[in-house]
């Protein structure tokens, strides 16, 4: 059975060389609503998988790099394209500006120091990303705020990255916002008094060279301009808000009731129907165990009793040759359970609707509890059970 992911050190010293003497809380603070760090240093202080030959130079990454190209160019405004199909060596060639958001497939070995940082932050898999930002001498990207956090690493050349403070728009969500383009739906709530105006801010001035890392919360203006051919790293972080975990959690709620899922459509008694269950939002708002939901530690044990998961119906539990086996009939692919316990896993091939450890427990009362955790949690690691967000809802509930 796996042993659980032990607490990481976020002042370790792999952090410190990087982020500065605080290591990851530095990066902590800054995204919680701080200012933004820069560490100055050599190249060589860098983790390993950024000493990869396709990141020596801007040339040799944009000569080996396949994937979506954005380019833009300064003298043509901040309007971007994308191409899916365009070399990045040529359009790097005639002068602009390339952003490449598939870069990560070109460094196999960047995963797991991607995933140390997401645990490191306490963030979920899959909220941060690695792109690459390269330009010819004389480009960079005109002023602008990101909606995203961004750990920006210098590679090769130098760049002049100018950054205002304090952040035009705290905790920006949506998308990205610069004063001469189009600005989405999602920045009008954000902004009721107007929107930001860059010509009131004071940038300062970074000089980002080969080893420098910036971390940039989102929400500060920032402009950048290259003396140099310059490419440079973005480690993007793009965690839910309180807001996604909010509706989240409301949703896995709600798609519970028949009544919620059904479709709206333009009939005459549509909308009364539609008003009386929107009543029913506080009861279930109070039954909701925020608290539960609220713990991202998932992959710590012991998982509370009253975890609630179900079978993955394309995955079987199932009896091979005398042993237990999780089989994938999409894939095929068959792993043996390691030392199995007969009577729990005999009663979950009989499962088919949502239960809880507690239901597993008192099922199996002659196996003890570590037992079943164990087990339990490497099931969910091998995808034949399904951990739900939320307990499961109540059946009986009144006001539904």
């Amino acid at each position: 059975m796996p042993d659980p992911i032990a607490e990481p050190d976020i002042t370790s010293p792999e952090w410190a060389a990087l982020f500065g003497p605080l290591g990851l809380k530095g990066l902590l603070d800054a995204f919680s609503g701080g200012e933004p760090l820069v560490a100055h240093g050599s190249r060589n202080r860098l983790p390993d998988w950024m000493s990869a030959p396709v990141l020596s130079t801007a040339d040799t990454l944009t000569e080996s790099y396949r994937g979506r190209v954005l380019f833009s160019r300064l003298s043509a405004g901040p309007q971007a394209g994308l191409s899916a199909d365009a070399r990045a060596a040529d359009v790097f060639r005639v002068g602009c500006a390339l952003y490449l958001p598939d870069v990560a497939a070109h460094l196999p070995d960047a995963a797991a120091w991607v995933a140390t940082l997401e645990t490191c932050l306490g963030i979920p898999a899959g909220s941060a990303r690695i792109t690459a930002w390269v330009a010819p001498a004389g480009e960079g990207t005109s002023v602008h705020l990101d909606a995203e956090d961004v750990i920006s690493i210098q590679l090769s050349g130098t760049k002049l990255f100018e950054i205002a403070e304090p952040a035009a728009l705290l905790f920006a969500a949506g998308y990205q916002y610069c004063p001469d383009a189009p600005a989405v739906a999602d920045l009008y709530p954000q902004v009721p008094d107007g929107f930001p105006d860059v010509t009131t801010a004071t940038f300062q001035s970074i000089e980002m060279k080969p080893g420098s890392v910036l971390v940039l919360p989102r929400g500060h203006w920032h402009r950048t301009r290259c003396s140099e051919p310059s490419l440079a790293l973005s480690i993007v972080l793009s965690p839910p808000t309180r807001l996604d975990w909010v509706l989240s959690t409301l949703r896995q709620k709600l798609l519970s009731y028949p009544k919620w899922r059904q479709p709206i459509y333009t009939s005459s008694d549509d909308g009364s129907a539609l008003l009386n269950l929107i009543d029913t939002l506080p009861n279930l708002l109070t039954g909701i165990p925020f608290a539960t939901a609220l713990d991202t530690r998932a992959h710590l044990t012991p998982l509370p009793s009253q975890t609630t998961l179900q079978r993955v119906p394309h995955i079987s539990i199932e009896r091979v040759n005398g042993s237990w086996a999780v089989t994938d009939r999409t894939s095929g692919h068959q792993t043996l359970i390691d030392a199995p316990i007969e009577p729990t896993l005999e009663w979950l091939t009989h499962q088919s609707g949502a239960f809880t450890i507690a239901d597993c427990e008192a099922a199996t009362p002659q196996v003890s509890a570590h037992d079943i955790q164990q087990h339990i949690i490497s099931l969910i690691q091998m995808n034949a059970l399904y951990q739900w967000p939320l307990p499961r809802a109540k059946s009986n509930e009144s006001y539904l």
